[in-house]
């Protein structure tokens, strides 16, 4: 666990950007994975949300960048802590367009892990 884990974080800031990520434009919604991603202390919840983004009715654009945003969780926490993580990231890897990243995702994991 980094000090990031532990630090406090702002719930309506949260809020927002969840929201930004469910109706907001494409451009929003990857620029408010980005903050989360960079910005949010809690790695695992950053991951949960993630992970909706790879199972909801997103954009592909919005998919592709939640796989390249868990490399960086990688990278940020050294920890991917739920287990269906790396499973859904060798999933999108096996999906047409999306193999350079889930790929580029997995070597983050090997990395930094």
């Amino acid at each position: 666990m980094t000090s990031q884990d532990s630090a406090p974080f702002d719930r309506v800031w949260r809020t927002e950007l969840l929201a930004v990520i469910a109706h907001g434009s494409v451009d929003q919604a990857t620029q408010a994975l980005l903050s989360l991603t960079f910005d949010d202390p809690d790695g695992a919840w950053v991951e949960s949300v993630l992970l909706d983004c790879l199972d909801g009715d997103f954009d592909d654009q919005v998919k592709l960048l939640a796989l390249t945003c868990f490399g960086h969780l990688a990278r940020i926490h050294g920890v991917i802590r739920n287990p269906r993580t790396v499973m859904q990231v060798k999933r999108m890897a096996r999906v047409p367009g999306f193999e350079g990243r889930a790929q580029d995702a997995l070597d983050d994991f090997e990395t930094f892990l």
